[in-house]
């Protein structure tokens, strides 16, 4: 399925989430934020993906979208990660929780 040239979530995956009861009633948009139509406004965004993460090209064209929108994105791509290795703690997290904290130290000071 594409929307815009962008790649989304396959429908099926919208569906599991709906009948295990994770949408809660929600728009498709709040549990997969690439399908909002609207992304403008948003605060900054840091979007990591793992290089061998079975969602790394969702992850990619959203924060392309958030880019498109006027939102201020950072990208980090883990070379080599799987889906989830931040929770595995492999030794590639520590690049990923510097990176993180030194956008979060910009962001804030950033903002004053």
């Amino acid at each position: 399925m594409k929307s815009d040239g962008y790649p989304t979530v396959d429908p099926w995956v919208v569906d599991w989430f709906d009948e295990n009861g994770a949408m809660m009633d929600r728009p498709a948009a709040y549990a997969f934020p690439i399908l909002a139509a609207d992304l403008s406004g948003l605060p900054p965004a840091f979007v990591m993906v793992g290089g061998c993460d079975w969602l790394r090209d969702e992850g990619l064209a959203y924060a392309e979208r958030l880019r498109d929108a006027g939102v201020p994105t950072e990208e980090l791509i883990s070379k080599g990660q799987p889906h989830g290795f931040l929770n595995l703690d492999f030794p590639a997290s520590a690049e990923v929780y510097d990176a993180a904290g030194a956008w979060l130290r910009d962001v804030f000071a950033a903002a004053g």
